[in-house]
């Protein structure tokens, strides 16, 4: 079975503008998976968090400034900037329509408490000169957001925000500038019961009808799936006769019947042993796709009483 997620790639590029010697340009990636099912997730719910440093997501501690500024104590200001139409709980939109972006700062200092800001800001802090700011300071929460109950499936989701941040202290002044590609790839499959048990009520042979069938019981089984546009398809696999593909044999050793075999049945059609069939028909529901299999006694031969029993192993590949 094939496993597949989300992928975000989240960019941050720190410049600084001073003299050259100060801190280069840094680019940021970060490698996020995301396995919830977004279609079957209502508006407003997370679909991705992080909060952490921006020494953590740079991989190494970078000044944000050159030198403390001549004061003894100065005014740090700080604006967060993000373009396009804010919606609700503070997202703004992305390349994807249904998926938003909000984004929040907390500054940490000795003087300054942890306090989180969301974008769009502006703020006065007050600073003392000891208090050199680095990238140990800053600290970003980044939140992808469903903001529809539907979304446009899309390959990649994009946002870019070219001053996202600015830091002015003293004469310093610098700038973090923000860009966001998402890449989203297929999502996964999986039965909500790995294994199970069905048993099937004894009958006597004048209850099978004219082709030698017993009444067919139900045996479904629900497959949880990322996304409702994935095509499953099933194939079941166990022991067969010869002669008849969709007939699976008796396993049992002690007080074996003979004579009769299982059949398991879908759109009342018996399935064959290692034929894929794809659920095209199968209806999505909330996360998952509720397969109606039914199972039933098949005569093969003349029938002499006594226990039935098979193993079967049912495998999904799904696009």
């Amino acid at each position: 079975m094939k496993t597949v997620f989300w992928c975000f790639v989240l960019a941050m590029c720190l410049v600084t503008h001073t003299a050259s010697a100060c801190s280069p340009v840094s680019l940021l990636r970060i490698n996020a998976r995301i396995q919830e099912n977004i279609s079957a997730m209502g508006s407003g719910q997370v679909l991705y968090r992080t909060f952490r440093s921006l020494t953590t997501l740079l991989h190494n501690k970078q000044e944000l400034f050159c030198s403390q500024p001549s004061q003894q104590a100065a005014k740090l200001m700080v604006w967060g900037r993000m373009h396009g139409t804010m919606g609700a709980s503070q997202t703004w939109p992305t390349s994807v329509q249904g998926v938003g972006i909000r984004v929040a700062i907390a500054i940490v200092s000795k003087n300054q408490p942890d306090m989180l800001h969301w974008l769009p800001f502006s703020s006065e802090l007050s600073l003392h000169a000891e208090d050199m700011l680095n990238s140990d300071n800053i600290w970003l929460r980044i939140e992808l957001v469903k903001t529809e109950s539907s979304w446009t499936r899309s390959s990649a989701i994009n946002f870019q925000q070219p001053s996202m941040l600015t830091f002015k202290w003293g004469e310093q002044l610098s700038t973090i500038a923000f860009s966001f590609t998402g890449i989203t790839l297929p999502g996964n499959c999986q039965f909500t019961q790995p294994t199970t048990h069905i048993v099937l009520l004894p009958v006597k042979q004048s209850d099978l009808d004219e082709g030698g069938n017993s009444a067919a019981a139900p045996f479904p089984l629900d497959l949880q799936c990322s996304s409702p546009d994935l095509k499953p398809e099933l194939t079941l696999y166990g022991m067969t006769r010869k002669n008849l593909r969709n007939v699976f044999v008796n396993t049992i050793t002690g007080n074996r019947a003979q004579g009769v075999g299982i059949q398991v049945l879908l759109n009342n059609q018996p399935i064959e042993e290692g034929k894929p069939i794809k659920l095209n028909d199968i209806k999505f529901a909330g996360d998952k796709f509720k397969i109606p299999l039914f199972i039933r006694y098949h005569k093969v031969g003349k029938i002499t009483p006594g226990d039935v029993k098979t193993h079967l192993t049912l495998k999904i590949n799904y696009l």
